[in-house]
């Protein structure tokens, strides 16, 4: 629920945000600068000023309107409901939450209708929008992450933020988004592969890279065997795998 303080010019206003802050400890707040620009914070940041009252000292930011709630989400549709479309997030308590909002992102891209850039608050939510974009649909992304351990399955990286839900044959809806016809792949990888510059042997599992790649360090890679999921059932279709080899041109 959205608690709203105008300027905090007086010691009974300072006081009840005080409150406020100490109540909701897990809370956040937009810090209105001007019309149409604000800061997020933590309701806990230090970067608020004094949690005393000093008589016509109440703090750097005491002179400006605070948006409050425990529901981050709350206070971005308050924000875009009041003109608010330049947000930016304090840089000492880093308040916004990546992960919740690429959940909200991923809801909006492919629950709803086509993404509306207007609605976008500050470069941060383009930049996730970018990368729920690119990392694909939700489900199919946590299928492949359980099935190969949260580790891509050519170069073993494990830092989950840059692996991404790769199509070995193209995506044609949701039929196609099934583990068996998934690779995760490190983001570069997935390019790669989508390219058909790097490609899967169907019978060996080998990896094999275009001839144009033989001087770059991703030619450690070719001949390394594919690491298959534990799970026989989410193991790559060898048909999928197959149409994809073919294609690629690469003995």
């Amino acid at each position: 629920m959205i608690k709203q303080f105008q300027k905090i010019i007086s010691e009974k206003a300072h006081e009840e945000f005080q409150k406020w802050r100490e109540e909701n400890p897990e809370g956040f707040l937009l810090n209105v600068k001007s019309k149409s620009s604000g800061m997020i914070h933590r309701s806990i940041c230090a970067h608020l000023g004094n949690t005393e009252w000093q008589a016509g000292q109440p703090g750097d930011l005491g002179k400006q309107m605070k948006v409050c709630s425990q529901n981050l989400k709350e206070i971005h549709n308050w924000a875009t409901q009041n003109g608010i479309t330049h947000i930016t997030e304090c840089s000492d308590c880093k308040p916004i939450d990546d992960q919740r909002i690429m959940s909200e992102i991923a809801e909006t891209i492919f629950n709803k209708d086509e993404f509306d850039p207007d609605i976008v608050v500050d470069e941060r939510r383009k930049t996730l929008h970018d990368i729920v974009l690119r990392q694909g649909q939700p489900a199919f992304r946590k299928s492949l992450l359980d099935a190969y351990g949260g580790r891509c399955a050519i170069t073993e990286c494990d830092v989950v933020h840059v692996l991404e839900s790769a199509h070995i044959y193209p995506y044609q809806g949701e039929e196609t988004n099934t583990v068996t016809n998934g690779l995760l792949l490190r983001s570069d990888i997935h390019t790669l592969f989508d390219l058909h510059i790097i490609t899967v042997h169907p019978e060996t599992l080998k990896i094999h890279i275009n001839p144009t790649l033989k001087d770059s360090l991703y030619w450690e890679l070719n001949e390394k065997t594919l690491r298959e999921p534990i799970d026989e059932a989410s193991r790559p279709s060898k048909l999928a795998l197959r149409k994809h080899f073919d294609s690629s041109g690469i003995e």
